[in-house]
């Protein structure tokens, strides 16, 4: 139980934007899956799109996030 609510606590501080950080989608995929065991990072200046792509290679699986307007959500 301590687990869960510490991947609360690091998603309501590290993710939150206009919604508190448990509610957005990188928050509720950390707090299913726990940190990613890989993270890539994508960055395009010109077309001002963000992206990430966490790996969790134990569940065989990754997430992709685009924050496609620029806001971080």
């Amino acid at each position: 139980m301590n687990e869960y609510f510490s991947r609360v606590s690091y998603s309501n501080n590290n993710f939150k934007s206009y919604l508190p950080g448990w509610k957005t989608d990188m928050g509720m995929i950390y707090i299913l899956f726990g940190p990613p065991d890989d993270l890539e990072v994508y960055n395009d200046p010109l077309s001002r799109i963000y992206s990430q792509r966490w790996h969790y290679y134990r569940i065989n699986k990754y997430f992709d996030f685009i924050d496609e307007n620029g806001f971080g959500d």
